[in-house]
């Protein structure tokens, strides 16, 4: 019941249905990574096979990659990182490898033109001080070194609190592009969303079975 609940939120959405109309990937992305980011418990191959659809359709999703397979060891241990990560770059070059091999400097600059083209400061983030006037800088160096840091105070922290808080990753990944010279509002919308489908089908959900099960065992007695 809880995941109909979820399915139909989803549905009714005028966002999720508007970016569906104007053909962008995030919608994409965001399915697959949602996905990817419920099952591993479950079906941890499924997972590893819409992660690795899920980077290939936006470079943003890289960001998450660190925290899934974290949550990944600590969970269930090295040799299923290792399995998954297979999948997931397995994954990746079947759907890049043909134009890696066609011209491998030109993907590559198109895979990094977001970092490398010198793009002007906009987003939600704290690079509005300056797209709004209040600061005037004109390098992206120093939210660079932010960015930085934070991803690395995020990796640190999610590596030695996942079992506490399993769900905060995708949280902590999208963390260090609030301090980026481009923190696009799209880089955020949909975390809140993937985070309570965690928290509702896996924690809840097992919980609602467990309450489901219990009355028909004591029943059979």
């Amino acid at each position: 019941m809880i995941n109909g609940f979820l399915i139909a939120a989803l549905l009714i959405s005028l966002e999720v249905w508007n970016l569906l109309a104007s053909g962008g990937s995030g919608y994409l992305a965001f399915l697959f990574l949602l996905l990817a980011w419920v099952l591993p418990r479950k079906h941890l191959w499924l997972s590893a096979l819409f992660m690795g659809v899920a980077i290939a359709t936006k470079q943003v999703i890289w960001f998450f990659l660190p925290f899934y397979f974290i949550f990944i060891f600590r969970e269930m241990g090295i040799k299923k990182v290792l399995s998954t990560l297979a999948i997931v770059a397995g994954v990746f070059l079947a759907a890049n490898l043909y134009f890696i091999i066609l011209d491998p400097g030109l993907w590559m600059s198109s895979v990094l033109t977001p970092m490398t083209n010198n793009l002007f400061p906009w987003g939600i983030g704290i690079v509005s001080l300056v797209s709004g006037g209040i600061f005037e800088i004109q390098s992206p160096l120093v939210f660079d070194v932010l960015e930085v840091i934070v991803a690395i105070c995020a990796v640190v922290w999610y590596y030695h609190n996942c079992r506490r808080y399993p769900y905060s990753g995708p949280l902590l990944a999208v963390l260090p592009l609030f301090f980026a010279w481009r923190s696009l509002w799209a880089y955020f919308f949909y975390i809140d969303i993937i985070i309570l489908a965690g928290i509702i089908i896996n924690e809840y959900g097992e919980k609602e079975l467990a309450n489901t099960i219990a009355p028909i065992s004591l029943i059979n007695r």
